[in-house]
């Protein structure tokens, strides 16, 4: 996905069962202004640079990631406009990121 114009008044994206290998798509969608709920339920997402782009939207307010395969590392990536995250049944991979004291 090279561009969301088309997409930049979307509020609500269901992307279940897809493998987010090192994929641009999650990256893409922090550039929707209005996107308020993501779902992606039993997907799996891998990458260095899994969340950082999407966990940045402003709008963002509600994701289900439930039965899905996370890096650890998106802990630190989430959103302060999140008021919903669901996370039922995650398989977190690597380890969590170390915390202040």
């Amino acid at each position: 996905m090279k561009s969301t114009n088309g997409l930049r008044k979307l509020e609500f994206l269901n992307l279940d069962s897809i493998d987010f290998k090192e994929n641009i798509l999650l990256e893409s969608l922090g550039g929707l202004p209005t996107l308020k709920t993501l779902i992606a339920r039993e997907s799996t997402f891998e990458g260095k640079h899994f969340g950082k782009g999407l966990c940045n939207s402003t709008s963002l307010e509600e994701m289900f990631l439930d039965y899905s395969s996370l890096p650890a590392s998106f802990l630190g990536n989430i959103g302060t406009t999140l008021k919903v995250l669901s996370l039922i049944v995650v398989d977190f991979h690597n380890t969590l990121p170390a915390q202040g004291n």
